[in-house]
């Protein structure tokens, strides 16, 4: 049997959004320099967390279990039992599927400041980053919409490399998000709620993602039901779309 060419780029298109009305919503960094605002939240926390499944089902998931509802997650159950197994494909396969934490902001792209707000969804590195930054004293709230800075982001994305890199550079000065207070107005009342965007799944609707995808021999990193064995059936492009956005390489 051939590889499914038209099914593996539909699984492309759903990991990079292409298609997706929400998409626009959302940062891409190209290669370079980007330099950004992020803007503050309501409730202190301008950093939002999340746990995902990628790369299983047609694109990705919240994970029931891990985001503070206290559901059961089929996915998390196999993961636990792959590790169990101990083989080394039963490790990597448990690594593929095993819920992986992303963080997201509201924010501002600087020169795009009349697009509005974006969601920008980065990984743990930069997140340590930029808890550090909020908490050393010399720069006290970044987000403020009167006195926060800017981040320069340099963001490379080399070959061969397991992940792409963003390093994070504060302004040196203080600065308004903007200088009209009614256009601040209109862009915080604008604010992405970011739970929103991402797809919610039920234990149940997780348990038939996990069970089609054990069942689909075009799934990538596949492991059949009754067997300890793991087939491979990747395609190249739908692996890199899935390391640029976990911020892991297989």
């Amino acid at each position: 049997m051939s590889l499914n060419k038209e099914l593996m780029q539909k699984k492309l298109d759903t990991l990079m959004n292409k298609g997706n009305e929400k998409s626009k919503d959302y940062l891409k960094l190209e290669e370079g320099d980007t330099t950004i605002r992020i803007l503050p939240s309501p409730d202190g926390d301008p950093f939002k967390q999340f746990f995902f499944h990628y790369g299983i089902g047609e694109g990705s998931f919240l994970c029931p279990k891990r985001n503070g509802e206290g559901a059961k997650c089929a996915v998390c159950d196999f993961v636990h039992s792959l590790y169990q197994e101990g083989t080394d494909d039963s490790k990597k396969q448990a690594k593929d599927l095993r819920a992986k934490e992303r963080y997201f902001s509201n924010v501002i792209v600087r020169g795009k400041e009349a697009e509005g707000s974006k969601v920008f969804g980065y990984g743990k590195q930069l997140y340590e980053k930029l808890i550090k930054l909020v908490l050393n004293p010399e720069y006290d709230d970044i987000t403020d919409v009167d006195n926060g800075i800017d981040l320069m982001l340099s963001y490379t994305n080399a070959s061969g490399a397991d992940f792409a890199k963003t390093e994070c550079t504060p302004s040196r000065k203080n600065s308004p998000v903007l200088k009209d207070k009614k256009e601040v107005k209109k862009l915080l009342d604008g604010m992405k709620n970011i739970a929103s965007l991402h797809t919610k799944k039920t234990s149940e609707e997780a348990k038939a993602i996990l069970d089609a995808h054990l069942q689909d021999p075009f799934s990538s990193g596949n492991v059949r039901q009754g067997s300890t064995s793991t087939e491979t059936a990747i395609s190249t492009n739908v692996d890199t779309a899935l390391a640029e956005l976990t911020g892991v390489k297989g």
